[in-house]
């Protein structure tokens, strides 16, 4: 494959990435794969050699060890049918590797890369609406369970704003499409009434608020988070946005729970899985369960204590990525799932200092990502699902490469 032709892919891969993430259940997966394959040939055609930095082989390290501590307790399972699917799901973790050195070695296609996730984030949130205004749907879901589509579009929405520093030069009017991703996102999550995201919110903003200086001087900013709160507040207001009385159910379930009358409430049946996901961690601390087990072994410790509620036992995970890895994997698992999300964190922070403006934008990305996938991991088995491992494991190879890129007119960015 020519250098030309695997650039013009890669750059249709990463457009067309976001678009359909939300609507298409396998959409990410299948471009991410693409993305994966053209990188191996373009770096073994181009020669492309592998001059890495101390934390540059470090990041390497981790993502092979997130998938590396997934095939130890396969080895150490059943070998059955659901554990060889999540196996090969976590195979998205290796993907990062050859996607990160040719981006590192290459840069990020910003065309592509921008006008992708405005694209996908005003299409998510035109579905939304057509599904809860036009096909009468109690919450927006698209392909996926309604957490990870209001997760997903609330980071489509955030990330466009971001797009304010690449539009910008382009015209006055192309500043309407930062605006709008912003809101259409916005929208999509509110509409999917996935309460996990919106407690990501306040980070959000506080990222945005601090760092994101191309909206203008933090006054400036600050008012901007004063219109933004008061537009909360109105749609708060509404009942038909339904964030009134989402909030209010978590409210009344939290009351419920601490006087022990959780009565399976969402909120309730949470804090009764964590309690038990603690106690059945205690069972293999080191190597964990197995992989998919957890359904089976947390119905057993149900059965057997009868201290816990029976609807606990007909849950697949315990809604918290942390203690899902601790119990399905053990100590190594929570360790590489901390690392995954964390040091990505890190080095993101670390660039916020860089005198490149396109170093800092891309690094406001990469944290928004990352603390995104933090915030969401407390309430919901965030690498549990194909599609959130593909596009955590894409976007961190994409935006990772793409800080370290030296390009002619790159500065040494790298961060320290």
């Amino acid at each position: 494959m020519k250098s030309h032709t695997s650039q013009k892919v890669i750059s249709s891969i990463i457009f067309a990435a976001p678009l359909l993430l939300l609507n298409l259940r396998a959409w990410i997966v299948v471009c991410f794969f693409i993305l994966v394959v053209t990188a191996i040939v373009s770096l073994i055609q181009n020669r492309i050699s592998f001059a890495l930095t101390k934390q540059e082989r470090w990041l390497i390290v981790i993502f092979v060890a997130a998938f590396l501590s997934t095939l130890l307790t396969y080895v150490l399972g059943n070998f059955t049918i659901p554990e060889t699917t999540n196996l090969i799901h976590n195979m998205a973790f290796l993907g990062f590797v050859p996607v990160f050195i040719l981006t590192k070695k290459n840069g990020l296609p910003q065309h592509a890369f921008w006008y992708g996730i405005v694209t996908g984030a005003i299409l998510t949130g035109i579905t939304a609406l057509i599904e809860v205004t036009v096909l009468s749907h109690p919450r927006a879901t698209g392909a996926h369970h309604h957490i990870i589509y209001g997760d997903h579009a609330l980071l489509l929405g955030i990330m466009s704003l971001l797009s304010y520093s690449f539009f910008k030069p382009k015209g006055k009017y192309y500043l309407l499409l930062p605006f709008l991703g912003l809101l259409f996102g916005i929208m999509a999550s509110v509409l999917s009434t996935a309460r996990g995201s919106w407690i990501a919110v306040p980070v959000f903003l506080l990222i945005l608020v601090y760092f994101f200086d191309r909206l203008g001087p933090l006054k400036t900013r600050i008012s901007y988070l004063i219109i933004f709160l008061l537009l909360a507040l109105i749609a708060f207001a509404i009942p038909q946005t339904g964030i009134k009385h989402r909030i209010n159910l978590a409210v009344s379930d939290i009351s419920s729970y601490q006087v022990g009358q959780s009565n399976g409430t969402s909120v309730g049946l949470r804090f009764e899985m964590w309690r038990a996901s603690i106690e059945l961690a205690k069972e293999k601390p080191f190597t964990g369960i197995g992989l998919r087990q957890y359904q089976y072994k947390i119905q057993e410790l149900v059965d057997k204590s009868g201290k816990y509620e029976e609807a606990v036992g007909s849950y697949a995970h315990p809604h918290n990525e942390y203690l899902y890895a601790l119990v399905e994997r053990g100590v190594v698992g929570l360790l590489t799932i901390l690392l995954i999300l964390f040091f990505p964190a890190y080095l993101f922070f670390s660039s916020l200092r860089s005198r490149n403006e396109s170093t800092r934008v891309i690094a406001i990305a990469g944290l928004i990502v990352t603390s995104g996938y933090i915030v969401f991991g407390l309430t919901e088995a965030i690498f549990n699902r194909p599609t959130t491992t593909n596009f955590y494991s894409m976007m961190m190879a994409l935006l990772l490469g793409s800080l370290y890129f030296r390009g002619p007119h790159s500065e040494n960015n790298s961060a320290t």
